[in-house]
């Protein structure tokens, strides 16, 4: 996603899709169960066990498939609207010097920095928007310090986690970041190689080298190939490179 869409989302979270073949098995099973029983599609997605005659409505709690008790997507839904309707939270100074400090501490940090997603004017608001609905929540009228910096750990969260994830919005290129930061640094470590030896050096010193920072051969043979391919580097015979 490019940095101007990216920065208009208080949050971005990243749902993985790990392969698990437990849960995998009990999803499959609880999904084709649920339909032989004519379960409604939109409670089959909720994750919940109902009876085929059984409603939400009115309902405070119900079971997942775990058999864990849990609250009603129904009852959910209202208490929200409720929250919305009733409750317009006002931040008073002290959650918003938090707010204010946490913005400009990580804005100084990121400064010059590609290892997070960057914070913009509107991040600010984000997190304001984030305490604003936490105290709605617990059906406050006043932010408190604890809503601010509850807001402040879920932005750190998922900036942490689209790092993990390889969402790099800094660049335009579509090359995600860990791929980038592979090819700087093998790119680094064959530019050393190089002026160590005297103006050239083979592949098999640029594996060993790789291997030291955890790179495989594959990944090294691919960054080679893009440097070769982009000029960058110049391999005049086979296992022989050079800086172009």
């Amino acid at each position: 996603l490019p940095q101007p869409l990216i920065t208009r989302f208080d949050i971005v979270w990243m749902i993985k899709d790990d392969v698990i073949e437990s849960r995998d098995r009990q999803i499959g099973d609880h999904i084709i169960r649920m339909k032989r029983l004519g379960i409604p599609e939109h409670l089959i997605e909720s994750g919940e066990e109902v009876e085929p005659k059984d409603t939400q409505k009115g309902k405070i709690y119900s079971r997942n498939v775990e058999g864990e008790e849990i609250l009603t997507t129904d009852f959910v839904q209202k208490y929200v609207a409720y929250c919305k309707r009733n409750f317009y939270p006002d931040c008073d100074e002290e959650p918003r010097k938090i707010l204010v400090d946490y913005y400009t501490h990580q804005r100084k940090e990121g400064q010059g920095s590609g290892n997070t997603v960057s914070l913009t004017a509107r991040s600010i608001e984000g997190t304001l928007r984030m305490a604003e609905a936490r105290a709605r929540l617990f059906l406050r009228k006043d932010v408190t310090e604890e809503d601010a910096k509850q807001s402040i750990a879920m932005d750190k969260l998922w900036r942490y986690l689209s790092d993990e994830a390889d969402l790099n919005t800094d660049d335009y290129s579509g090359i995600p970041k860990r791929t980038q930061s592979a090819e700087r640094m093998i790119l680094s470590i064959v530019r050393n190689l190089i002026r160590e030896l005297g103006g050239e050096c083979v592949t098999t010193d640029i594996y060993n080298a790789a291997a030291e920072q955890s790179f495989d051969e594959d990944t090294v043979d691919r960054v080679l190939s893009t440097c070769r391919q982009r000029g960058t580097l110049w391999c005049p015979r086979l296992d022989l490179w050079r800086v172009a």
